[in-house]
């Protein structure tokens, strides 16, 4: 079972219809029946009460969609929360600045957290610098 297995399951679904899910996901129907059929024998259960006039889940296709829409959820939110590392949009960055220079410019950025580490005698500083250099090579 993979994502786009519970993708075509949730349209089929979500249409009551293959028709309308193929069309939606822009495959061919019959691929997205085998594709359906390959996720019901892989689970060991019909998904569907399939007639001639409606298609509608069982109850194992019930409690599958419920689960498969909350996979669905958690791979686009672990998608958003990747791309939003890989663009610099969240993660972590160890900055040292000299005492002269002052923390104030810094601070105007909201979207910015400080772990500030006051370092004001040469030996402190070498501390710091120990500590940020430590910092940066477990994000790399």
């Amino acid at each position: 079972m993979d994502i786009r297995h519970l993708t075509y399951f949730t349209e089929v679904a979500k249409h009551a219809s293959f028709t309308k899910a193929a069309s939606t996901l822009h495959v061919s129907q019959p691929s997205l029946s085998k594709t359906i059929k390959q996720l019901e024998r892989e689970l060991g259960v019909p998904l569907f009460y399939r007639s001639s006039k409606e298609l509608r889940l069982t109850d194992a296709g019930e409690a599958v969609l419920k689960n498969a829409q909350n996979v669905l959820d958690a791979f686009h939110n672990l998608k958003g929360t990747l791309s939003d590392v890989v663009e610099l949009k969240k993660g972590e960055i160890s900055v040292g600045i000299p005492p002269i220079i002052g923390l104030h410019l810094f601070l105007r950025s909201l979207a910015i957290s400080l772990n500030i580490i006051h370092s004001s005698t040469y030996a402190s500083q070498k501390l710091a610098v120990l500590r940020l250099r430590r910092g940066l090579t477990k994000a790399l």
